[in-house]
């Protein structure tokens, strides 16, 4: 029972941070080749290092829900893509 409980927790936590790097990825493409801004992955990623504020605190957060958010958006249509194209060719 317990080794249950730990393989599921283990699937979670990666499929966790598999989203979080793929959102990422996708944003920091996005912000440093098409809107041509100079950021680091590792601040797309993360956020500031060690908060000192409560506005740093909130966009930390506001960070990766907005990576976590782009990895879900992007999933829904690459699934819906593979679907239109198996659908009609």
């Amino acid at each position: 029972m317990e080794t249950l409980k730990k393989s599921k927790m283990r699937s979670l936590l990666l499929n966790n941070i598999l989203i979080l790097y793929l959102g990422a990825l996708l944003r920091y493409i996005y912000v440093n080749k098409i809107k041509r801004k100079n950021i680091e992955f590792d601040f797309i990623l993360h956020g500031f290092n060690n908060p000192k504020t409560k506005s740093e605190e909130m966009f930390n957060i506001q960070n990766s829900l907005n990576n976590r958010l782009c990895a879900f958006v992007f999933t829904i249509l690459l699934v819906l893509i593979v679907g239109v194209i198996q659908k009609y060719f």
